[in-house]
């Protein structure tokens, strides 16, 4: 069965326990496929969700909320499609229209029991009624989980990396859009995380030349902020020296998670 996948991108590292579940189980998954800047990216999407069999929507406080799922989901039960929800978070409020549907729950891993449920879903080829079928947003908001995964490394044209391995050991690991705050100014640039450090880099149009250095094991906390105290995209990250900086990032969920495994990782290699 082919199988279309509806997430947000700061879920993308749980989807893929289920891409595995679900290739595993014999099923072809559209997953991995980036969308690319100037792409009609209904016209993509739209094409490989009339491809497949059955779409799973993935359900998280970012998914529910995101219009492009909306979009998605709206869109597959237009064509007719199987629509299998998939809970990966406690306590999310179920969309108009799969409350009666038959659901996987993941929010205590990957269980046999949960599996089970995913499988027979599957087969039960579960549609929405046509009197429950959600609108399709005209122009849904924001961007595609599959277009923020190249998105993220639109940062390469217009910044010139700065910085140079400290050893031979330092690799990088992912690369953020993100802005800087140093007192009421916002610099924009991006944020790179590397296996030892956290550095960011100004874009080229801005005076500062030299990246900021954050070692990894200096850092005593990273938490999620609100900018300006109202708009949720704000990242605070705290130095045992005293020193703070704040980011404006756009996946800031997966960020902390992935600076605290890189810590952790350098913790037990001392």
């Amino acid at each position: 069965m082919q199988v279309f996948i509806s997430y947000a991108h700061e879920s993308v590292e749980l989807v893929r326990q289920t891409v595995e579940v679900l290739t595993a189980g014999g099923h072809t998954v559209w997953f991995d496929t980036q969308l690319l800047p100037g792409q009609d990216w209904k016209q993509e999407l739209g094409a490989e969700i009339a491809r497949s069999d059955a779409l799973v929507f993935t359900m998280t406080a970012e998914s529910t909320a995101s219009e492009w799922c909306q979009w998605e989901l709206a869109t597959a039960a237009k064509h007719g499609k199987a629509v299998i929800p998939l809970l990966l978070e406690p306590n999310i409020k179920i969309p108009e229209g799969l409350s009666r549907l038959q659901f996987a729950d993941f929010t205590g891993g990957v269980t046999p029991l949960a599996v089970a449920k995913l499988m027979g879903a599957l087969a039960t080829m579960q549609r929405i009624p046509a009197a429950k079928s959600p609108e399709i947003p005209a122009s849904p908001k924001g961007i595609p989980s599959r277009a923020w995964e190249q998105s993220k490394h639109w940062t390469d044209v217009v910044i010139a990396s700065q910085h140079t391995p400290q050893n031979e050991a330092e690799e990088i690991v992912e690369k953020f859009s993100a802005n800087l705050f140093r007192g009421i100014e916002s610099v924009g640039g991006r944020m790179v995380l590397t296996n030892q450090r956290l550095l960011f880099e100004a874009h080229k149009i801005n005076a500062q030349t030299q990246p900021e250095s954050i070692p990894l094991l200096e850092i005593d906390s990273v938490e999620p902020c609100n900018t300006l105290g109202i708009v949720p995209n704000g990242l605070k990250v705290h130095c045992q020296s005293g020193r703070k900086y704040q980011f404006v990032v756009w996946d800031r969920k997966r960020i902390i998670s992935m600076i605290k495994e890189c810590q952790d990782h350098l913790r037990n290699r001392r």
